[in-house]
């Protein structure tokens, strides 16, 4: 499929407007119950210490270094826009040169979406909105997402590895609960990693295994109709084909594509060291848990979080946080504060400037619409 191909396939037909987010009722759901995730779990956090107070997280707070949480908020920002920069490098190389901005909102759609949907790819139909919106094709747009998702996938895989030669005692910090859950988590993002691989270069071998796999769900009973399922399947694998076809010999952009998706990770987990170094600089010159480690132990964090689909990994992540980077027995004030900061400037902070840059651009797409 060449690039001509690919500007003049999935134009909508006439009468059809692309002006509404997929699924906005199953959306708002999962926004007003994600909404409720976070206010357990911040409660969950607070109530691991009776001395922990607003007050005294505020006192903290304080204390920290503000150039140290300055580094945290630039780095969350920096994470965003690692991403967009990822979906503009692979938008460029089909001929469509769009700005920065536009990619800021590409990116904020993904990350905001994901972090309310209990998968992890719930992002991309959205995302794929807003490329649609601008002009560019639903077969680009998913071409764009599929080559974005397979290097987002190496560079947690990455990541992990990384990790672990950097400073490979660190996962002896967390219990034997929270190592299984890093363990599993890895697991996942390897065999997600293999699948898309096998997905673009051996598309026969995943054909014949999801038709197995829907066979034994038939033989169970979970499936009824298993021919129906099988066809859909392979509707879906054609399409997939596709997609796929349209990436190979592109080795360079996907070398560049990898580059952003890691840095983007680096950013993520930066977030955390940097607020640990923030409101922990005395105690690192002593403490046995340096920002190398700090970092390892957070990329072990993110990669464990996995394990359980829930919205943006909420409780999961902050147990995984709290075990990590406390010590045997009653968790500190300290180090809820640390946990509850990090998470706001990573998790909650992010989410609201995507959800806001999201809503911006819907309604500005509305009125341009309006006016025409």
């Amino acid at each position: 499929m060449d690039k001509e191909e690919i500007k003049n396939a999935g134009e909508p037909e006439k009468g059809q407007s692309a002006e509404k987010l997929p699924d906005k009722k199953n959306k708002l759901v999962w926004s007003l119950l994600s909404v409720a995730i976070a206010a357990l779990t911040i409660w969950a956090v607070m109530a691991q210490n009776k001395d922990f107070s607003l007050a005294t997280m505020m006192a903290e707070i304080g204390n920290a270094n503000p150039w140290w949480i300055g580094g945290a908020i630039l780095s969350m920002f920096c994470y965003i826009g690692f991403e967009a920069m990822a979906l503009l490098c692979i938008l460029k190389e089909f001929g469509y040169n769009m700005s920065f901005k536009k990619g800021f909102v590409y990116s904020s759609a993904d990350i905001y979406f994901s972090a309310i949907t209990p998968s992890a790819t719930g992002g991309q139909p959205a995302s794929a909105f807003f490329m649609h919106r601008d002009g560019i094709p639903t077969t680009l747009a998913a071409v764009v997402l599929l080559a974005n998702l397979l290097m987002y996938s190496c560079s947690t895989v990455g990541i992990g590895l990384l990790s672990t030669a950097i400073a490979p005692l660190t996962i002896t910090r967390f219990s034997t609960a929270s190592q299984i859950l890093v363990i599993v988590g890895f697991t996942i993002q390897v065999a997600l990693l293999v699948m898309l691989f096998l997905v673009i270069t051996k598309e026969k071998i995943i054909l014949t295994l999801g038709n197995g796999i829907i066979s034994f769900l038939g033989k169970i009973k979970i499936f009824r109709d298993t021919d129906a399922k099988k066809k859909k399947f392979a509707e879906s694998m054609d399409e997939y084909k596709e997609h796929a076809a349209a990436l190979k010999g592109k080795k360079r952009m996907m070398l560049k594509v990898f580059a952003f998706n890691l840095l983007q990770r680096i950013f993520q987990i930066l977030v955390t060291v940097f607020t640990y170094v923030a409101m922990y600089d005395e105690l690192i010159k002593t403490s046995d848990l340096h920002p190398i480690r700090a970092f390892s132990l957070q990329a072990y964090v993110s990669i464990g979080a996995y394990c359980i689909p829930i919205p943006g990994s909420m409780g999961v992540t902050d147990a995984l946080m709290i075990d990590g980077f406390s010590r045997i027995g009653e968790v500190p004030v300290e180090t809820l504060t640390f946990e509850l900061l990090s998470r706001t400037i990573s998790f909650y902070s992010c989410i609201l400037i995507c959800g806001l840059a999201v809503f911006i651009s819907y309604i500005a797409g509305k009125k341009r619409r309006a006016e025409k």
